[in-house]
């Protein structure tokens, strides 16, 4: 499950903020993931922000905005869809779910502005089959209130609005640009190295003997991947 994040300005060749991907493996071996209270602002993969192969997706009060290069979700292979209470506005796609794949729930959505690609006109959740099918958003304005900032996660800044930190229990150091991947298929990873200096959550240097638990901290690929103590 992840919680309380804001995904901004990621870059990937793949899913630029969350890509669950099993390379040829069955639908069972699918993972689930569950996004809640989450925001995505501007970020640019080329198969959307959330790609999901398999298993199922479930995305509740969160915020898809500025989203480029790609479908805003995509779901592979079998992979279930179920969207409440989430809002997608100015995107380059919509939410896109391959043949095989299926719409659980569509409850309460807003979306404006979703339809930049011509070839692929909906404002919703577009099915893939032998015609396509258009699930359009019901709601008529954005009721979604996701966490937007958290102190030292996201491009290295250090302000806040909220008082409560992120935890994740993976922590991942560089992988094409994105921001979380699961992954059943082993790949050589080339961490960044960490900077000598991290901060904690009150914005002050903390020394190498401090202890603590590390939270993740979105990265891009010109960034330095730094810890942030609690």
């Amino acid at each position: 499950k992840i919680r309380d994040c804001v995904f901004e300005r990621n870059e990937s060749d793949g899913g630029s903020a969350i890509d669950v991907w099993f390379d040829d493996n069955g639908v069972s071996n699918g993972m689930d993931v569950t996004v809640q209270g989450c925001s995505f602002i501007d970020n640019t993969g080329e198969d959307g922000v959330i790609v999901v192969q398999g298993g199922s997706l479930i995305v509740e009060n969160s915020v898809f905005s500025g989203t480029k290069g790609g479908w805003t979700i995509e779901v592979y292979k079998g992979g279930t869809m179920d969207v409440s209470n989430s809002c997608f506005v100015d995107n380059y796609g919509p939410v896109y779910l391959y043949a095989g794949s299926y719409v659980i729930n569509n409850l309460n959505n807003y979306g404006e502005n979703t339809e930049n690609d011509p070839d692929y006109v909906c404002s919703g959740l577009l099915e893939e089959g032998a015609s396509f099918v258009c699930s359009k958003f019901s709601a008529s304005s954005c009721m979604a209130q996701p966490l937007t900032t958290v102190r030292g996660v996201g491009n290295g800044s250090s302000d806040k609005t909220t008082e409560q930190a992120l935890m994740v229990t993976l922590i991942v150091f560089a992988l094409a640009g994105g921001a979380w991947y699961f992954m059943k298929k082993k790949r050589k990873f080339s961490p960044k190295k960490f900077d000598d200096d991290p901060i904690n959550m009150n914005g002050n240097d903390v020394g190498d003997d401090d202890s603590g638990s590390l939270t993740f901290k979105e990265h891009h690929d010109d960034d330095i991947v730094r810890p942030i103590y609690v």
